[in-house]
């Protein structure tokens, strides 16, 4: 379930470019991006690793860790290095949160992401801590999200051409 963030992404962009208005994929995508902003910030303030390496299990973010510290790292595989805070948190609430209202894909939804965000101790190496800032992180994103949405909305673009071929921009 941990590993299955990509494929629930996806298929939310799917459900939402066909059911729903496109405002929930500008939704979801704005509270990833705003989360990531976040997320890579936190990190480089606070760079941690999982509680494998307190039982002295190798932990594939140490190495990369330490590697980057040690300026040795060439080529950086395509795996996880953010403990704090849980990215993946976050993506689960922005999914949940986002699928408000669609009585189809909701319940699915919740259930799924409900049961991600419990692996998301073991399989993902995180503290519980984590998951409190990738919560955090969530809650903000969204707020900022629905703040960046509101403000666009102060004006209504109407893409239908004049007769003097113009887009024009009226106040809603």
């Amino acid at each position: 379930m941990y590993e299955s963030h990509t494929v629930v992404a996806l298929s939310s962009i799917c459900v939402f470019a066909f059911v729903r208005p496109a405002d929930r994929n500008y939704e979801l995508l704005l509270v990833y991006l705003i989360g990531l902003v976040f997320t890579v910030t936190l990190f480089g303030i606070f760079p941690t690793l999982g509680p494998a390496s307190l039982i002295g299990q190798p932990a594939l973010q140490q190495q990369i860790l330490e590697q980057l510290r040690a300026r040795q790292l060439t080529n950086l595989s395509y795996d996880g290095i953010v403990s704090f805070p849980s990215y993946h948190t976050l993506m689960a609430i922005a999914v949940i949160y986002t699928h408000r209202g669609i009585r189809l894909t909701f319940w699915p939804m919740l259930l799924w992401n409900g049961g991600m965000l419990i692996t998301v101790p073991f399989g993902g190496d995180h503290y519980a801590t984590d998951m409190v800032g990738g919560a955090a992180i969530a809650a903000l994103s969204i707020a900022l999200a629905r703040a960046v949405a509101n403000a666009g909305s102060l004006f209504e673009v109407s893409t239908r051409l004049q007769p003097n071929h113009t887009i024009k921009f009226k106040a809603v």
